[in-house]
């Protein structure tokens, strides 16, 4: 009895070490298995800024300088709708540098507001579209989740910009800003944003309807576009567009048209600035990048 007693204690230790191991093996991988958006969406995701950097008065002062000679009466002004979407994807820093680096003067934007607040320029109601991956309602998403998703066709760190990354991209390199607002309700935030940029004077166009209250903002002058520059190569039909009353051009996706036909010299590459890059975190925190770890 006692052999039978002592065989039987051993094969229950044998099955309680092989259940404890099972168990040890089990319980974190059902705990990934039950929660895989949480496994994945956890970590932190680089993206940008969403307050603006200090500015000294000295370089203020400098580029209101630079862009009261953009907007000088005998300067035609070259805006590029949501970028130079022909070498990047729409509305990311990206396109909107590069139309700069091909010689327009500014880009149109369109703000709209994550479900915690964030402001950032995106052109649809919906991710899916323009996010890889990306499903549903941009309103109802925070902006941590929206920066989850890389933007369709870019590379891995190209993703959905905040106005404040926009806004400090557009001081550094004298940026005019044609606002496209077609969400409601923001009015008060992009004041208060545009006030803590100090970048007034960059507005050269609003959009009437959900920002009639910027629009008239005494500290915004508005100036006239022509219209849509004929992207072809017939010079005539350049130079007929070119009679049209107003001051601006409008292109839709690369400002090179009405670059060559100015006469004009394209600056050239120019890397985005390093101080626009941020780590944002699942509860919708964030840090700034240091600058020699943002490249």
């Amino acid at each position: 009895m006692n052999a039978i007693a002592n065989r039987t204690r051993t094969i229950f230790t044998l099955r309680n070490i092989q259940t404890a191991i099972m168990l040890a093996l089990w319980v974190p991988l059902a705990g990934q298995l039950s929660t895989p958006a949480r496994a994945a969406e956890g970590r932190p995701v680089r993206a940008y800024i969403n307050a603006m950097p200090k500015e000294s008065p000295e370089a203020a002062a400098a580029r209101h300088a630079r862009i009261a000679k953009k907007r000088s009466p005998d300067h035609t002004i070259i805006m590029v709708h949501r970028g130079a979407s022909k070498f990047y994807p729409e509305n990311t820093l990206d396109a909107y540098l590069e139309a700069i680096n091909r010689g327009a003067d500014g880009v149109e934007i369109d703000p709209h507001r994550s479900k915690d607040g964030v402001l950032y320029s995106f052109h649809d109601d919906t991710a899916d579209r323009s996010l890889r991956g990306g499903k549903g309602k941009m309103k109802e998403k925070t902006y941590y989740e929206i920066a989850s998703h890389r933007v369709s066709g870019g590379d891995s760190k190209m993703r959905v910009p905040t106005l404040a990354a926009i806004f400090e991209l557009a001081r550094q390199k004298d940026i005019l800003i044609h606002l496209d607002v077609k969400e409601a309700g923001l009015q008060e935030d992009l004041i208060q944003l545009i006030d803590d940029a100090d970048i007034w004077d960059h507005l050269v166009e609003v959009n009437a309807g959900h920002a009639d209250k910027i629009r008239n903002h005494p500290k915004v002058q508005l100036i006239p576009y022509k219209g849509w520059f004929p992207e072809n190569n017939n010079p005539e039909s350049h130079a007929n567009f070119m009679k049209q009353p107003g001051r601006m051009v409008f292109l839709k996706k690369d400002p090179t048209p009405a670059v060559k036909y100015l006469g004009r010299t394209a600056p050239g590459d120019s890397e985005l600035p390093a101080n626009l890059w941020a780590t944002w975190y699942p509860d919708g925190t964030w840090q700034p990048i240091e600058a020699d770890s943002a490249k």
